[in-house]
């Protein structure tokens, strides 16, 4: 009988570092921003890293007219931070793990929240101000969209960029802008009649406190599929009607203010589903 020889081989995977690739940082890499907007239509802004320093032990990287101007940023694996020297503080600004509706990060002094819109799309809300920042990251280039509610020249959008010793543009971003939805929305859910799952869509228009409920014909609670602060947008989740009988029941939205957000925000719809086993 021959012998049988196993041969073992070790693979070794070197991980992404996703933060980097979305947000790079080089000393020397800057971004050109341009507004759309027919009142600031000419407007510009050159966002850059000017340099780099050792503090704390981390290589923070100087960045002017982005975000903080004057502050110094640095990346790990999955998160980009932002280095307050004057207060010797640091705070996440950019998490690439967050979920959807995630606090990635609170200020020492609660005025600056930012929350996971996506993995590549950020909110960031001045509390005091009660004003809305929306950022949106492309891969391999940082960022390349900013939408501020309720400003003169709401829109900001990068085309080009100089990053790591080379240029890259940025085409068609206007046409990449999301849509930012104006009112509440809760859709028909899809399919109905369905069997055993469905599809639920709503839109919520700024950031709010989010419950969603189903309830049967008798007006019972059956199941709580949502019940969290999320960020404006487009939202998705499955129901699973597995566990429960054939008959009609209600999907319910019920949205309220978040972060002092204004009173106007409660919202409340129904609708009605079949689950048709």
């Amino acid at each position: 009988m021959k012998p049988i020889i196993l041969t073992f081989v070790m693979l070794v995977f070197t991980p992404r570092l996703t933060a980097q690739i979305y947000f790079p940082l080089h000393v020397g890499d800057y971004w050109s921003f341009g507004t759309s907007d027919y009142v600031c239509e000419g407007t510009s802004i050159i966002s850059g890293i000017r340099s780099d320093t050792v503090s704390n032990g981390h290589t923070y990287y100087s960045m002017n007219a982005m975000f903080s101007k004057g502050r110094l940023f640095r990346s790990d694996s999955m998160r980009v931070y932002r280095y307050d020297p004057v207060t010797n503080t640091e705070i996440t600004i950019f998490n690439f793990a967050s979920m959807p509706g995630d606090t990635v990060s609170v200020s020492d002094s609660g005025t600056s929240v930012i929350i996971a819109m996506g993995s590549l799309r950020f909110l960031h809300i001045d509390t005091l101000t009660h004003k809305q920042s929306q950022i949106s990251i492309q891969d391999s280039f940082g960022v390349y969209y900013i939408y501020t509610w309720n400003v003169p020249c709401p829109n900001l959008y990068c085309s080009s960029a100089y990053i790591n010793g080379a240029y890259r543009r940025l085409s068609d971003v206007e046409n990449s802008v999301p849509e930012v939805p104006t009112e509440p929305t809760l859709s028909q859910n899809y399919p109905n009649p369905f069997n055993p799952s469905t599809t639920i869509i709503y839109e919520i228009p700024n950031l709010s406190h989010v419950r969603i409920e189903i309830f049967n014909l008798l007006g019972l609670s059956v199941a709580l599929l949502e019940n969290s602060v999320q960020s404006r947008g487009s939202h998705t989740l499955n129901f699973d009607g597995s566990p429960y009988a054939s008959g009609f029941y209600f999907c319910r939205l019920t949205t309220t203010p978040a972060y002092n957000e204004p009173a106007s925000l409660h919202f409340t719809s129904t609708i009605k589903m079949i689950l048709l086993k």
